[in-house]
C-alpha cells in the first residue's frame, strides 16, 4: 500500500503476485503532482483501460489490486505489534472490531500504563497554521524527563504529529537545542508525520495532535483517517 503505480512494470515480470498492504494505512503521496498532466496522460493512453482510474499518482498499488482482485482478498486479523489498549481505537474506528490483538509483552517490555493522555495547557495553534508551540514544548520537556528516568532505560522513543510537517520540524528544532546527540542516536528518537512512522516501531511513542479545542481542521478526509490509523 505504500507502492505507487512505478511498481507496476516489475509487477509484471512475476508469474504470481501477491500483495499485501493496508488501504486503510497512508497512501502514496501525490503532493507537487501535475493533475492537470496526469489527467492528459490517463486520458491519452487509459481510456480503455477499465481500472484506468485506479492507476494514478496518488493511488497505490494495493489500490489497483483491492479493484482487480476484489473477489480474491483475505483479511489477516491477527495483530502481534500493540497491546490491545493501544490498538483498540484503530480497531473500533478503522476495522469495525475485527481485529484480534495478540500481542503479550514480556516483563521486560511492559510498560504500565500503556496508554496515557497529557493535557497541554494553552495548548492550540499558533499562527503558523499546523504549529502548536505549547504542545511541542511540552513533548520535549517530556523526552527529556524520560531520558533522566532509570524505568525508561533503554527505551527507544518517537514523536509523531498529526497534522502537515511544520510541527514536526518545529518538535526537531527545539529538541536539537535541548537534548544531546548521543541521546538522539542511543534513544533513536524520531520526529515525523504518520508515513515517517508506517512500518516502524519505538518503545514509547508519543502523538502530537496539534489542533485542539476550537481549532479549525479538515480532519475527516480519507487521507487523515489513514494518518490517524498510522
Amino acid at each position: 500500500s505504500q507502492s505507487d503505480i512505478w511498481a507496476l512494470p516489475a509487477l509484471l515480470r512475476g508469474k504470481k503476485l501477491l500483495v499485501v498492504g493496508d488501504h486503510k494505512q497512508v497512501s502514496p503521496s501525490a503532493v507537487g503532482t501535475a493533475e492537470e498532466r496526469v489527467r492528459e496522460l490517463v486520458n491519452r493512453f487509459l481510456g480503455d483501460q477499465p481500472h484506468g482510474s485506479e492507476m494514478t499518482p496518488d493511488k497505490s498499488i494495493y489500490d489497483l489490486a483491492r479493484v482487480v482482485f476484489a473477489g480474491n482478498s483475505v483479511m489477516l486479523k491477527e495483530h502481534f505489534r500493540s497491546v490491545p489498549a493501544i490498538i483498540e481505537y484503530s480497531n473500533r474506528e478503522f476495522y469495525e472490531g475485527d481485529i484480534r490483538p495478540l500481542r503479550v509483552p514480556k516483563a521486560n517490555e511492559r510498560l504500565d500504563p500503556p496508554l496515557v493522555d497529557v493535557f497541554v495547557r494553552g495548548g492550540s495553534q499558533s499562527k503558523d497554521v499546523n504549529v502548536n508551540k505549547a504542545e511541542a514544548l511540552a513533548i520535549v520537556k517530556e523526552i527529556s524527563n524520560i531520558l533522566t528516568d532509570p524505568q525508561f532505560d533503554g527505551r527507544s522513543i518517537g514523536v509523531v504529529t498529526l497534522m502537515g510537517t511544520k510541527q514536526a520540524s518545529y518538535i526537531h528544532k527545539l529538541s536539537s537545542d535541548r537534548i544531546s546527540p548521543a541521546d538522539v542516536v542511543a534513544r533513536k528518537i524520531s520526529v515525523g508525520p504518520p508515513p515517517v512512522f508506517q512500518g516502524r516501531e519505538r518503545d514509547i511513542m508519543m502523538v502530537s495532535m496539534v489542533i485542539g479545542p476550537g481549532d479549525r481542521g479538515a480532519a475527516n478526509r480519507a487521507d487523515m483517517h489513514q494518518r490517524f490509523n498510522v
